[in-house]
Formats: C-alpha cells, structure tokens, sequence
C-alpha cells in the first residue's frame, strides 16, 4: 500500500544495499552466510538501518571445479485442490585459468493453485507460484594484490499468490445491506462460502503479480604493502513489478480495479580503507554514494480506474 516506503532494517547483498525486500526472497541457493546485526548500524551502513541488518553472501566460485543439485517434491491438500509443489535448486563453480574462477546458480520454483473460488455463477484459483532465479559470478585475480569479482542475478516471478481469503462479518453493513442489495440489482454475483481458513475465496478473477528484479555488483579488494586494505563495492539494480486485481472492493463484482505498475532503480558506490588488524587501534575509513529513482504507473496510466 505503501510503494515507495524503505523499511527500517536495510537488506545488504553481498555488501551492497537493496532498497526492495525482494532481492533477499528468492531461493536462497548460493549462499556462504547470512548475518542478523542488531540496529542501529547506521556507522558501517549507512542507509536504512536504523533497526539492523541482514547481510546475505553469496558464495564466491570455487578453485576446483564443483556442482550440486537439490529437488524437492511437495503436496498442499484443500482449496483448489491436491496443489502439487516442486523446487529445484543447482549449480556448478569451478577454474577457467590459472587465475579466473566462474559459476553459475539457478532455482525454480512451481507451485498449483492452493486458494480455490467459491463464486456462484464462476471465478478463478488463486495463488499459485512461478518464479524462477540465475546467478552468475566471475572472479578474476589480477595481480597478487588485486582480486575483482562480478555477479550479475536475476529474479522472475509470475503468480496469483496474493489471492486472499474473503470474509465478510455477517452482522457488519457489508454483508446486511450492501452486498444484498447489489446482488438484487444484478452486479454482484453469490460467494458460497464465508469462512477465513477454508482456502477458498470469492474473487471472479484472481490477483495478478508480476515481478521481476536484476542486480549486477562489482567487488574490487587491494592489498596494500603495509597490510592496509582498500575495498570498493560498486553495483546496479532494477526492480519492476505489475499487479492487476479486478474487485478491489471484495464485492464479487469488476467495478474497481486496480492495474498497478511499479519501477525503480538504483546505482550505488562504496570505498573504504581498512587497516591491518590486530593493533591496539584498528581503524576504517570511507565513502558511500547511492541514488535511487522511482516510478508508478505505466505510461501515465492511472492505477485506479472504474
């Protein structure tokens, strides 16, 4: 409801900031560590997390050659059905040269409808899942100082999962007044079922979303010859999402709809100088540049309309 609101607690991958949850909610798949700090962390990350940090990273590719793979297969009972349930995660890493390393991760997941209709005269199930992830990663040591690595991802998803379960309180003016009487006039139809955990809902169309988001990060460590260390994080993201929901109103009826289009994307720059470690003073120092734009709505197209 609230598209261009930053929570408190900022998602960093792979040390660069990520403005939308997303970026963190894929299939996990490829991870070295997730860390958990406490808020407010605002010395060492300097944006949104007044509240903390959850620091994903990913595993950078390997010096021998390596691959995995996991499948699993699950059942979801009631709603629209047996919902059957599949995810697949993978990937291989290994050298290219004596000093370049590559790999590449992917997931998919699939899921059927588990919400089903319980609309007189139609609808649709709701909230199945589609959403897929690629991750590939190059790491190049330059020199005995210098090591660069590249990662570039992708997410895509296509599902009715926000498809919610309706419930209509039978002594509140909804239910008493104005649903009967549009129902008498012929636009709204019947729902037949009026419990909030029975996984069925009342929509003529199910709730539509559509998203998609990249990020493509560079990481640059040089080793200085006192043993001090410079650290730049340099990265681009882009994060688009499309939503379509024909009865706003929860009314068994098309009359306010809602077409949603939400973009935005972002650059960011980080340097810092470490010191050695191990000293009686240990010390770092740096700057962080980030600039973000956003967009709502498709062309101008309004999101609301009759």
């Amino acid at each position: 409801n609230i598209p261009t609101f930053e929570p408190a607690v900022g998602v960093f991958i792979d040390g660069a900031f990520r403005s939308r949850a997303v970026f963190g909610a894929s299939e996990l798949f490829d991870m070295e560590r997730i860390e958990i700090l406490r808020g407010p962390q605002s010395t060492l990350y300097g944006k949104n997390t007044t509240a903390g940090v959850i620091g994903i990273y990913t595993r950078a590719p390997s010096e021998e050659l390596t691959g995995g793979g996991e499948l699993s297969v699950g059942n979801v009972e009631g709603g629209a059905g047996d919902a059957l349930s599949t995810q697949f995660k993978g990937g291989i890493s290994g050298p290219l040269t004596d000093t370049l390393r590559a790999s590449l991760t992917g997931s998919y997941a699939n899921a059927d409808e588990t919400m089903g209709e319980a609309v007189t005269n139609g609808g649709e199930d709701g909230n199945d899942a589609d959403r897929y992830s690629v991750r590939g990663q190059l790491s190049w040591d330059a020199t005995d100082a210098l090591n660069l690595r590249l990662i570039a991802g992708t997410v895509q998803e296509d599902d009715k999962q926000t498809t919610p379960d309706i419930y209509f309180d039978p002594k509140g003016p909804l239910a008493t007044s104005v649903l009967p009487l549009w129902q008498r006039a012929g636009i709204s139809d019947t729902c037949a079922s009026n419990d909030a955990h029975d996984r069925e809902t009342c929509h003529t169309r199910a709730v539509i979303t559509e998203s998609e988001s990249n990020e493509v990060t560079l990481l640059g460590t040089y080793e200085l010859v006192n043993g001090w260390t410079v650290n730049s994080i340099t990265s681009w993201d882009n994060y688009r999402f499309e939503g379509s929901n024909n009865d706003v109103a929860q009314m068994m009826a098309p009359l306010l709809i809602l077409q949603d289009t939400q973009e935005t994307e972002s650059w960011q720059q980080e340097l810092r100088l470490n010191s050695a470690g191990g000293e009686t003073v240990d010390w770092l120092g740096g700057v962080f540049w980030y600039t973000n734009e956003f967009e709502r709505g498709d062309g101008g197209d309004r999101p609301f309309f009759l």
